[in-house]
């Protein structure tokens, strides 16, 4: 089930607790080994869709990761939306919300206190966002698509819309709002590409 190893009472009561609100709902699909580490809040709506793969690990709070100093990892999917991670994941302290879909791929590292974001949230049109019923609802929203060994520093955002090709690195502190091809190193704000990994 779980491979609790180097873990105090408080993390052991969080993992298995995690482990059977995740169990019991019928929106989520997980495989073997997969690990909630602290005081997780995992909002679901109406059809929406998380898949967790194999050896999983999602830190949250109990100052476990000392970059995410005490943040609760949230994840959270609107309705007819899908977040899904492959295989050995882990990712720490971090926001991930879906409008639309997150797709994460295998051997993923996500740093502490980064937001994944497939939507703008609100309107960019300002009388839209100045009625509740009509601001979220005409947000824009695209798919996030990482892909498989892909390590995101810590404090990073992504944006809507955003590919990142296999193997690349994200540095700590950036915001991505364009697409990152295959081995490569992008950083900063607005992030930009640094170099091509050999």
């Amino acid at each position: 089930m779980i491979n609790n190893f180097n873990l105090n009472l408080k993390e052991k009561y969080y993992i298995v607790k995690n482990y059977f609100s995740i169990k019991i709902n019928r929106n989520v699909t997980f495989g073997r080994k997969v690990r909630l580490v602290g005081p997780v809040s995992i909002e679901i709506t109406n059809k929406g869709e998380l898949t967790l793969g194999n050896n999983f690990t999602l830190v949250s709070g109990l100052m476990k990761n000392p970059l995410g100093r005490n943040i609760r990892s949230f994840i959270r999917i609107d309705d007819n939306a899908i977040i899904e991670i492959g295989d050995n994941v882990g990712i720490s302290n971090t926001c991930l919300w879906a409008k639309t879909k997150i797709k994460i791929g295998n051997n993923v590292k996500i740093g502490a206190d980064c937001l994944v974001l497939d939507s703008d949230m609100h309107s960019l049109d300002h009388l839209q966002r100045r009625v509740p019923s009509t601001d979220a609802v005409n947000a824009t929203s695209n798919a996030i698509i990482i892909g498989d060994d892909v390590f995101i520093g810590t404090r990073t955002i992504i944006n809507k819309g955003v590919i990142i090709g296999k193997r690349s690195i994200i540095a700590a502190g950036s915001v991505l709002t364009k697409h990152v091809s295959n081995d490569e190193i992008w950083g900063g704000n607005p992030a930009k590409f640094i170099k091509k990994l050999k």
